[in-house]
């Protein structure tokens, strides 16, 4: 018994030992699983951060690619050189011309579909088998390594320093234009007019609209008709002098008046309606707006806004104030880094770096926390209607609908001019289209920013 109560001492203190360090463990464990759950939320928000992003990313992509696709028509239907080839490839080949007339006339077939874009593929490229080997290879590339292009910040750097400012001049037409040569060469044009398929349509005289005459041929008919029938093309065997003589006497000769038959009823113009704003007189015809040039750095900015606003119920009134003064501006402007400045606060940054300094040289930079972005000239701009866009916008509910936007844009555009008939029919229209969708049940989506802010833009 004198040994057994030593024992039964240390192993009382142990267990008590063991107790104190039990009791640790389970605080450390309670400690640990807080933090976990802290390190959870905080990879569940920048998980949503980076969709949010990644969205925003292939919605800017997607715009890009549409704008690119719109300049690709908008110069191949300004190039005559692909359309002389194509003319002259459905001269030598019956069954290419078979296929361009059931395109013509929608009633094509795939096969029919197929033979004209290799035709337009051929006459761009020359060579399409080894471009085609080379673009198919560069897709299969792309498709193992990964989806999608992202763009890194290099990248997109880049692409947002290429953004033109609003007020500047738009040098992409011209651009375009200036790669084009003319046909100058008035012994070029008469061989081409002469020896072109197309030439049978452009050698007959087309009578006015206001002049009775007999029924217009269809197009199915003009198809129809053979070449020859119409015109017989010449060969171009002559030399420059006699096929100046030969363009000076088919200049002289008189064109034939349209026969007028006896019983043809007369043609009775279009009336236009008069308008009430102009004493009766006919109104004239409604342009439609015109399309104005968007930046990179300002749809991410109204994508931004809209994600703060809409998505997560957050004020953007920070977002809008210059980061210099910190007011809100007219005729702000946006840096790539998405912050924004005032016209003011944008000189006096540049007019400082002429001074330079030994920290940033001759260089103006975003004055935000570590932000390291350069004030450059290409800058996009927020024109004054669309900032008093953003201000209302950041007073409204995050339930706004595309409709009650557009229409508060078209309201303050007609408050300032009530006598445009294109605002008052935009106006007109939305609110139409509000009350179907109001009569029929059918539910608004939610505001796109983007979309209401470029009808701002068009409008101011």
């Amino acid at each position: 018994m004198a040994t057994s109560t030593p024992s039964s001492e240390h192993l009382h203190h142990r267990l008590t030992r063991l107790q104190a360090e039990s009791q640790s463990l389970f605080r450390q464990e309670a400690s640990l699983a807080s933090q976990l759950e802290i390190i959870r939320q905080k990879l569940a928000l920048s998980n949503n951060e980076i969709f949010k992003m990644e969205s925003m990313v292939n919605e800017f992509l997607l715009d890009q690619e549409a704008q690119g696709q719109s300049d690709f028509w908008e110069a191949l239907n300004k190039n005559e050189y692909v359309f002389r080839g194509l003319s002259k490839l459905i001269d030598r080949d019956p069954t290419l011309k078979t296929a361009f007339q059931a395109v013509a006339e929608t009633r094509s077939t795939d096969t029919h579909e197929k033979l004209v874009l290799i035709a337009l593929l051929t006459q761009l490229s020359g060579q399409p088998a080894s471009i085609l080997t080379d673009l198919a290879m560069k897709v299969l590339l792309h498709n193992a390594n990964g989806h999608a292009p992202v763009l890194t910040q290099n990248a997109s750097s880049d692409a947002a320093n290429t953004t033109v400012d609003l007020t500047d001049d738009d040098n992409t037409a011209a651009a375009r234009q200036s790669s084009i040569v003319s046909l100058e060469d008035s012994d070029i044009k008469a061989e081409y007019e002469e020896d072109s398929p197309t030439s049978m349509f452009r050698s007959s005289p087309i009578p006015p609209a206001s002049a009775p005459g007999p029924a217009k041929r269809s197009f199915e008919t003009l198809i129809a008709t053979p070449a020859r029938q119409i015109l017989q093309p010449r060969a171009i065997t002559q030399p420059k002098s006699h096929l100046r003589d030969l363009l000076l006497q088919l200049r002289d000769t008189p064109t034939p008046q349209p026969v007028v038959q006896p019983n043809a009823s007369p043609v009775v113009p279009a009336i236009v309606a008069p308008s009430e704003h102009e004493g009766g007189r006919p109104a004239k015809r409604l342009k439609p707006l015109k399309d104005v040039a968007i930046p990179a750095a300002f749809s991410l900015l109204m994508k931004k806004l809209e994600v703060a606003h809409a998505q997560n119920a957050l004020s953007i009134t920070s977002l809008l104030k210059c980061a210099k003064c910190q007011q809100i501006k007219r005729d702000a402007r946006v840096l790539n880094c998405l912050h924004v400045y005032c016209h003011r606060c944008t000189q006096k940054l540049r007019v400082e770096a002429e001074t330079g300094n030994s920290k940033n040289g001759f260089k103006a930079y975003c004055v935000v926390d570590n932000c390291t972005e350069m004030v450059s000239g290409k800058t996009a701009v927020i024109d004054a209607e669309v900032m008093e866009l953003l201000v209302w916008y950041d007073k409204q509910s995050p339930g706004l609908t595309t409709s009650a936007a557009q229409i508060q844009v078209l309201k303050a555009a007609h408050h300032k001019r009530p006598d445009e008939a294109v605002i008052k029919s935009q106006l007109a229209e939305v609110r139409k289209q509000q009350k179907q969708r109001e009569a029929t049940g059918e539910n608004d989506t939610v505001c796109n920013l983007l979309e209401v802010a470029k009808l701002a833009k068009k409008l101011a």
